[in-house]
């Protein structure tokens, strides 16, 4: 908290005291800080800084919102905003990324694992004739004891 209130501002007095939120006043700094979004970032374009400034307002009623971003002037200011695909794309930092990225790994071997051998092609053509899964998994079992035995 003590870093947001040092870049937005510290909330005014009248916020704390109207804050309904319980134990509100815990989050109070010691001291006000001044707000300096603009001075941070202050290399960026006028449109993208008011953008920002807007969107870090501390109060709630001055902050501005999702419709308000979007029909602000930084999205119809050339340059335009880029392709998504010609972004840099980095490797996943979160948790539920990497169980996604796990997921999506797992998919492709699966998929290049069916994709192999005559054994694939038979299955599939078994499974299209309607065989359950638990039987197809049955046979290759079979398939697995019968090649040991020989």
């Amino acid at each position: 908290m003590h870093k947001i209130f040092k870049l937005c501002g510290s909330p005014s007095e009248e916020y704390w005291k109207k804050s309904k939120l319980p134990h509100a006043t815990s989050f109070k700094p010691q001291h006000p800080y001044k707000r300096c979004v603009t001075d941070t970032f202050k290399d960026f374009p006028p449109s993208a800084l008011a953008l920002v400034d807007i969107l870090l307002s501390i109060e709630p009623e001055r902050r501005g919102t999702a419709y308000s971003a979007l029909n602000s002037e930084f999205f119809s200011t050339k340059p335009l905003p880029c392709d998504p695909s010609s972004l840099p794309k980095y490797p996943p930092s979160k948790e539920y990324d990497a169980k996604i990225r796990e997921e999506e790994a797992r998919r492709r071997k699966a998929e290049s694992v069916k994709g192999c051998g005559d054994e694939s092609l038979s299955k599939s053509s078994r499974q299209s004739k309607g065989e359950s899964t638990t039987e197809s998994i049955s046979g290759q079992v079979d398939l697995l004891l019968f090649s040991e035995r020989n």
